[in-house]
């Protein structure tokens, strides 16, 4: 018999890019520990052929944050599923070329988690919720700048069909990646009107259809996948290490017989 409970945890959390201040019900909503961060695929774009885009810029702000999984467990009448939200409410300033980790630790429950939700918001400098810019360069080798920005509130959803599994043996590093390539492959920057200093401005006012393409598309050309962990990097570095020693040892080795075949030759 398979029981479904549902449980969610609201916590609330205040990050400006690396930096971040998380509340005593955040360091208490579970036992297992992961980290979130955003970032961009590609900093440059190949458009068409021949036409190029370069970001020099690219920050999203995000109001809140919602995790969802799913936790099973066995009990004497079965296995029981419970459906696991966590909800974490701040303002999230991401710089997606850097890349931008929310948190070292947030405590959650065990469990799988397949989805992640987020609330793009105006807590940018400026009052933005986005702000991307970035050199066009058409297929005759001209360059002009280009700069979307919106203020609207963009509900921003990204799955892992597999799920990712976070258990409390280990902290998992959790990526959400933007692909700035597909979503501005999306849209036609040849037909894109410049404004009256040469800019290609892309917002509510100016080429509003294609800010609201790039604002439709925006998590369509995302992914939530685990990355690589701190430990792997670790192993990495000690087997890099432990091959170097071996490599000295050889060497060491090749010196000690030229110099008994000296020794031979002497006597």
């Amino acid at each position: 018999m398979k029981t479904k409970i549902l449980t969610a945890v609201v916590l609330s959390a205040l990050v400006f890019f690396t930096a971040c201040e998380t509340d005593e019900n955040a360091q208490n909503a579970g036992n297992a520990q992961l980290s979130i961060s955003f970032e961009a695929l590609q900093k440059v774009a190949t458009l068409k052929a021949s036409d190029t885009l370069v970001f020099d810029s690219a920050m999203v702000g995000i109001s809140e944050l919602k995790m969802e999984g799913e936790q099973e467990t066995e009990n004497e009448y079965g296995t029981v599923s419970t459906e696991i939200e966590y909800e974490f409410e701040g303002a999230f300033q991401l710089d997606l070329l850097a890349g931008t980790k929310l948190s070292e630790l947030m405590a959650v429950e065990p469990g799988t988690y397949d989805e992640l939700e987020a609330e793009i918001s105006p807590v940018l400098d400026g009052g933005h919720s986005v702000y991307i810019e970035a050199r066009y360069t058409d297929g005759e080798g001209t360059t002009y700048p280009v700069v979307f920005y919106t203020d609207e509130d963009i509900d921003f959803e990204v799955e892992n069909e597999n799920g990712i599994q976070v258990n409390d043996q280990e902290i998992k590093d959790l990526i959400v990646r933007i692909d700035l390539d597909g979503l501005f492959n999306s849209i036609d920057l040849s037909k894109a009107k410049m404004d009256e200093s040469g800019t290609i401005l892309i917002n509510e006012d100016h080429n509003e259809e294609l800010a609201e393409m790039i604002e439709e598309y925006f998590d369509e050309y995302s992914e939530f996948e685990e990355g690589e962990s701190d430990d792997d990097d670790d192993d990495d570095d000690d087997d890099e290490e432990d091959d170097d020693d071996n490599d000295d040892d050889d060497d060491d080795s090749e010196e000690d017989d030229d110099n008994d075949d000296d020794d031979d030759d002497e006597d």
